[in-house]
């Protein structure tokens, strides 16, 4: 029996006369929830029932840049929200059957996501889904469903032209004066959300001295902000879930996940490590991901600062982000700031990776001792992942690192960055 969904769409029923909602509502990226043949199911019971284009729904036959489906994209966010569905050939605003389209070796969510980054501003809220279609799996159904946004008015550009556009019945139409006026006011009277500020999110994101309740006198700080307020979305379970299967792939090697702490607008999770080197991750419903551990190694000589511990815990930071905004469906440019903090008497490490791919020191020459307080900050997009944008934003947090400290990168850095981006880079790619 399918669920029930009492809001203002088009009506649409399945064959045994239940209201077929869940395309509309329901979180269709999930696959595990809403599997690919539920998907094309709900998508021919639109079909079979007649159920024609309107204020919330578009079909289209194939995936193609020269098509206007960005335009129709923009109109439904500055509306009501909808969804368009892509493989159905149809009728004028009717339509007619499920075919598919060839992908053509695109990968088509991808394209999608980088196509509405690329021509319609500020980003709307989005969900993407790619299935094969099931009587010809050479070919896909995708289904792109839009928020109502929040920030209207959401404008469409193509080449010199800048539109802004709404959804009127089964048609885009450009927005008059007073339409406008109407989507500025709409913006005006948006309440803001409450969400946890960065300082907030600092306070929290602390370790404790080992065997003891006070805060360490040795840490680092990693956090990771949306640019954009595009990435914000409900603290669910299910967000929970995934941002805790990141944290179990990319930090404690398949161990199991640590508990969390929830609060409204964000959720903790603490793991001990081992005796010394508690690890803190936390999730915000604003898209901001951050994770705090102990700074140093506390040896018979001291204190010590490894650099590569460092380097390999920020990489896997940046894969576990990669991983939360997949799942956020966050395409935008985020801000990555990162604070160290080591008693004046610490020192470093030799930081050589005696391993198979890296020998040699990371900071050439190597430096003796750190400084009290270093903070190094730098902008990336984690969406679509690359190797080349997760060492960039490596290098720029280290380079800052080492220039604190009277030193630079050492020759040597560019390989160890390359050996251990491509091991998160495996991850991400391997669920």
């Amino acid at each position: 029996m399918k669920r029930i969904a009492m809001c203002w769409r088009p009506a649409c029923y399945n064959r045994d006369c239940t209201l077929m909602a869940d395309l509309y509502s329901d979180d269709i990226t999930n696959d595990k929830a809403y599997p690919a043949a539920t998907i094309l199911q709900d998508i021919r019971s639109l079909i079979a029932s007649g159920q024609r284009e309107g204020p919330l729904l578009d079909y289209k036959a194939d995936v193609s840049p020269k098509d206007n489906w960005p335009e129709t994209i923009a109109a439904f966010a500055n509306t009501f929200g909808g969804i368009i569905i892509f493989g159905v050939e149809g009728q004028a605003d009717q339509p007619r059957r499920l075919t598919g389209y060839d992908p053509k070796g695109v990968e088509m969510k991808t394209r999608l996501g980088s196509t509405i980054l690329s021509r319609i501003q500020p980003r709307p809220d989005i969900q993407i889904r790619i299935v094969n279609h099931d009587t010809d799996p050479s070919n896909e159904v995708a289904v792109l469903r839009v928020a109502e946004g929040a920030h209207p008015p959401y404008m469409h550009n193509k080449g010199d032209e800048h539109r802004i556009y709404i959804r009127s019945g089964a048609q885009k139409v450009e927005a008059d004066y007073l339409q406008l006026n109407a989507l500025y006011e709409k913006r005006s009277r948006t309440t803001p959300r409450a969400t946890v500020s960065t300082s907030d999110l600092q306070q929290r994101l602390n370790v404790k001295t080992p065997g003891e309740n006070r805060p360490s006198e040795h840490w680092y700080r990693c956090i990771i902000t949306p640019e954009s307020p595009g990435a914000s979305r409900r603290l669910t379970a299910a967000v929970e879930q995934e941002f805790e299967e990141g944290i179990v792939r990319f930090f404690t090697g398949g161990m199991v996940g640590p508990g969390a702490k929830r609060e409204q607008h964000l959720t903790l999770y603490q793991h001990q490590k081992d005796a010394g080197h508690e690890q803190v991750f936390a999730i915000t419903s604003d898209g901001t991901v951050g994770y705090a551990t102990h700074a140093c190694t506390n040896t018979n000589d001291g204190l010590f600062f490894s650099p590569w511990d460092f380097c390999v815990d920020l990489i896997n930071l940046l894969g576990l982000a990669t991983w939360a905004y997949e799942h956020a469906h966050y395409y935008g440019e985020l801000r990555l700031t990162v604070n160290i903090m080591v008693p004046e008497a610490s020192h470093f490490s030799p930081g050589s990776f005696h391993g198979r791919l890296v020998l040699g020191p990371l900071f050439d020459p190597p430096p003796k001792v750190v400084t009290a307080n270093t903070t190094a900050e730098t902008r990336i997009t984690l969406h679509p992942a690359t190797g080349e944008a997760i060492r960039r934003a490596l290098a720029s947090i280290a380079n800052d690192i080492a220039r604190s400290t009277g030193t630079v990168l050492g020759p040597t850095f560019d390989e160890f960055a390359t050996a251990f981006t491509d091991i998160a880079l495996q991850t991400l790619a391997h669920p």
